[in-house]
């Protein structure tokens, strides 16, 4: 069998191997792909999949995300299963190949398991919410393209500041990663640099 080379799918395969839980729910998986992407471009300036992200009501989903699940699907990496719940029938996902580690480096390994270890037995809902509070949400307007420079906080102080006043049940995760504090906190000068930029063009 030939090994799979799109780092997308592999990416997805490994989530779908190593979550806690036999299954994965398509909303959940769409939010671990981002966090991937942002301690990847964080650490080495670029993302592992690739992916650009979309601004959707459940927090970052990756362009063409159903598409890209469709294809695996189709090529028999996957299979889509619906499960009943109280709120709604949830969508998830089996492996139905082993994920082919030789196409990421090691430090790309390191990340994708740092993020598996993370948010392992955090509930989507958590992981929507932290989804939110992880970028300069309001900035962005609803379905338009979230850009990776636009990451972070002015300092730690104010982080944490934030954090603490908007009393977010998920705070504990970034405040105990120091690669999550740091990504989170990475680059707010540029959203400042953007707001300056629109107000000079008026």
């Amino acid at each position: 069998m030939e090994k799979l080379k799109n780092k997308l799918y592999n990416v997805i395969l490994f989530f779908l191997q190593k979550g806690e839980h036999p299954t994965l729910g398509k909303v959940k998986l769409a939010k671990l792909l981002f966090f991937v992407d942002v301690l990847a471009y964080h650490s080495f300036g670029s993302t592992i999949t690739g992916k650009d992200y979309i601004k959707l009501k459940l927090g970052p989903v990756p362009v063409d995300y159903d598409e890209e699940l469709a294809a695996m699907e189709k090529e028999g990496l996957i299979a889509r299963r619906l499960r009943p719940t109280m709120k709604r029938d949830q969508e998830f996902y089996l492996p139905r190949r082993k994920a082919n580690l030789s196409v990421f480096t090691a430090n790309e390994v390191k990340i994708l398991e740092q993020v598996v270890n993370i948010f392992r037995s955090k509930y989507t809902d958590e992981i929507v919410d932290l989804s939110h509070k992880f970028l300069p949400w309001d900035v962005i307007e609803m379905f338009e393209i979230i850009s990776f420079e636009l990451f972070g906080m002015d300092n730690e102080e104010a982080l944490r500041l934030k954090i603490q006043t908007k009393n977010l049940s998920t705070s504990e995760i970034i405040l105990n990663s120091p690669e999550l504090m740091t990504a989170f906190k990475k680059s707010r000068e540029d959203v400042l640099k953007r707001k300056v930029r629109k107000h000079e063009l008026r």
